[in-house]
């Protein structure tokens, strides 16, 4: 229940996510909390991490996770990469705990997603780095994969899929390492506000109306 979008561009990255957080009770109770922020942005070191899926890891909440993962400084002097694999190192018995009470109880959320969001100190380059799990009968599954331009994430990313159909070169890599940070982030903001419009259209409820938009760049 989320959408979150993510460009990178000439110098930069922006992200703009949603704020809804969903709780799902035993008795079958449902509860929507709009005023989550799922981007958390370091003050040491040009990195983002966003997440969609788990939300608490042991007696921690993300935030307070993530805040503690940079006071650490594991990340000192490793590249995005390795901060990556450092950070799954981190979070990963979490996530299979939630996925497994995923599965018994509520069978439709079993996935989750992390993508780190940065400047990658070992060459100097923007990159989007992200660990995905899933679940299902044959077990727990873990990919990882690097991102270029533009990337929607969440199921309220299909508001958009008309949009960019129509306005095909902002699904190309070419269109987004062309615009500056200004430009990127006033750009995310205008199609958060467009997909809130078509969900609104469509009757579908499946993220907030507010969101949360952070940027690193030069």
């Amino acid at each position: 229940m989320t959408l979150i979008l993510t460009a990178l561009c000439k110098n930069g990255i922006c992200v703009c996510a949603d704020k809804r957080n969903r709780r799902r009770y035993k008795n079958g109770l449902v509860q929507n909390n709009d005023g989550f922020n799922k981007i958390y942005k370091f003050a040491s070191i040009p990195l983002m991490i966003f997440n969609h899926g788990v939300n608490e890891f042991g007696n921690k909440s993300w935030e307070k996770l993530c805040f503690e993962y940079e006071n650490s400084n594991q990340w000192n002097n490793k590249s995005l990469k390795h901060i990556s694999e450092d950070f799954r190192n981190l979070i990963e018995k979490d996530v299979h705990e939630q996925l497994k009470r995923n599965m018994h109880i509520f069978p439709n959320e079993v996935t989750a997603f992390f993508d780190l969001c940065g400047k990658n100190s070992q060459n100097n380059s923007y990159e989007v780095h992200e660990l995905f799990w899933s679940i299902d009968t044959t077990g727990l599954h873990f990919s990882s994969s690097v991102h270029r331009g533009f990337v929607r994430s969440g199921d309220g990313k299909e508001c958009l899929d008309d949009y960019i159909v129509q306005n095909g070169k902002m699904n190309t890599i070419d269109y987004w390492d062309n615009l500056d940070i200004t430009q990127a982030r006033n750009t995310l903001r205008e199609l958060f506000t467009f997909a809130v419009e078509e969900k609104k259209r469509l009757g579908k409820d499946e993220f907030s109306d507010d969101f949360d938009i952070e940027c690193v760049t030069e």
